[in-house]
């Protein structure tokens, strides 16, 4: 009794590692703790250490895969990743022509034009030259790879033309393309590019997504690399051509804009997260979701309820566990399902952080007649302006205005995270910028920017009515 409180040894013992971990009690002595009994091996892909050795899911064994026709290889391999199994047939990829081809990122690449040379050639493949479009001056800017000439960023949601001298695929590793993502237009031309979760679309569903969220295109030019020939839809014409995650497009506007491409996943947490996304016609909409890509087994309903009919869906996924990846599939009673091509989308929950005190963002959407707007979605964003706490660009949250709310958003900006999720995002009272977004579907959007210390209220949020165009 060496605490002399008259009992002796009586407290909780653990023992064995993995999924052998067991409790026991110390009692006079005696520790009753017995480890569970290991598996006789690792190769299960579940992120536990079965066989209790402390390595976990060390005896997985790579099978070998047949890809489907839009991979770019015929075959693949398995590989265990985070307690899931992942297929090299669904690696991002970019199959490239002889001479020059019309390309994008479908990962966040963060190099330069130099670096896509390189990226390239490392594949097998030779890039003689990635060219960009300048907006402002609406001329090519070209790198001629190897030469330190021109060698701008490569970035997101950005087409590049990339000339090779052989046929090759470009095998894409990189950080996966957040979501939402901004597509910033400028008049006349713009070459632009889709991540892959991008909600599948044709030529005329972009330009009515473009038109409703206030721009005005008119016309989307496509690049086949096989003849050598550009392919040109003017919006509203028949049959138009799909758009395709890493191919580059020309877009034709008249008037500068931005278009936030869905499907939006904001508020993510370690337990939970929010999908928001629009489609052409007023419906009902559900998320089914799950762990397993081969059975999404629970669903979640829109937040205004079963059964609502909408063009703008919103629906949060809670009850989850953190630091888990989430398959989900949008489901909806016209269009059916979206499953991301086949791929489903995905979203891995953040760790648990301890509390914080709520600071939170607010305003009110008013209608393109300046009126509360109502089955509005509003999408914030902080974003580092003075150089003081987090670099770069916050996590995306969100809120959905409703019948009754007279306009009024709110959003606790505590709930912004770094992109890893690993930590909050620490912004300045005042300095650092917000970018707010409102988005009604077919009745309209809106943006504005305001300081972190001017947004409790921010300024009004006005919608654009749609087919304003000239």
């Amino acid at each position: 009794d060496n605490d002399c409180d008259g009992t002796v040894d009586s407290f909780t013992t653990t023992c064995g590692v993995g999924a052998c971990a067991a409790t026991g009690t110390c009692t006079n002595g005696v520790d009753s703790c017995q480890p569970g009994t290991p598996a006789p091996d690792d190769s299960l892909c579940d992120a536990v250490d079965n066989d209790c050795d402390g390595s976990v899911d060390e005896d997985f064994v790579p099978e070998q895969t047949t890809c489907p026709p839009a991979a770019c290889d015929d075959t693949g391999t398995t590989s265990c990743q985070d307690g899931q199994v992942h297929d090299s047939c669904d690696r991002p990829c970019v199959s490239l022509c002889r001479e020059w081809n019309f390309v994008g990122p479908i990962v966040d690449l963060g190099y330069d034009a130099q670096g896509m040379c390189d990226d390239v050639d490392s594949d097998g493949g030779h890039a003689v030259e990635t060219d960009r479009w300048d907006q402002p001056t609406s001329r090519w800017e070209g790198h001629p790879c190897g030469l330190p000439v021109n060698n701008f960023p490569v970035l997101v949601a950005n087409g590049y033309a990339l000339r090779t001298d052989t046929l090759s695929t470009w095998y894409q590793e990189g950080p996966e393309i957040l979501s939402p993502l901004e597509v910033m237009f400028e008049p006349v031309w713009n070459l632009v590019s889709l991540p892959p979760w991008a909600t599948p679309m044709d030529a005329n569903a972009a330009c009515a997504e473009i038109r409703n969220q206030g721009g005005c295109p008119e016309e989307i030019v496509r690049y086949d690399c096989t003849t050598a020939q550009f392919e040109p839809h003017p919006c509203g014409l028949p049959n138009p051509f799909d758009l395709v995650a890493g191919e580059g497009y020309f877009v034709r506007v008249s008037a500068g804009s931005t278009w936030l491409l869905g499907p939006a996943i904001t508020n993510v947490t370690d337990r939970a997260f929010t999908v928001s996304w629009v489609t052409d016609t007023n419906e009902s909409c559900h998320v089914e979701y799950g762990t397993d890509p081969a059975n999404l087994d629970q669903t979640a309903e829109d937040l205004r309820g079963p059964g609502t009919a909408d063009d703008l869906h919103y629906v949060d996924v809670a009850g989850l566990m953190p630091e888990t990846r989430y398959y989900f599939d949008l489901v909806c009673d016209t269009t059916g399902r979206n499953d991301n091509n086949g791929n489903h989308y995905d979203v891995r929950t953040g760790p648990t952080l301890s509390a914080t005190t709520p600071d939170n963002a607010r305003g009110v959407v008013l209608d393109c007649s300046g009126q509360p707007a109502a089955d509005v979605a509003v999408y914030l964003q902080i974003r580092d302006k003075d150089g003081q706490g987090s670099a770069g660009r916050s996590t995306w949250l969100s809120d959905l205005v409703v019948t009754g709310d007279g306009g009024n958003w709110v959003i606790d900006k505590t709930a912004a995270r770094v992109a890893d999720l690993s930590a909050r995002f620490v912004y300045s009272s005042s300095g650092d910028e917000e970018f707010q977004w409102a988005k009604a579907g077919s009745d309209g959007s809106g943006k504005q920017t305001v300081d972190t210390g001017s947004d409790a209220p921010s300024p009004d949020l006005p919608l654009s009515c749609p087919g304003g165009c000239p």
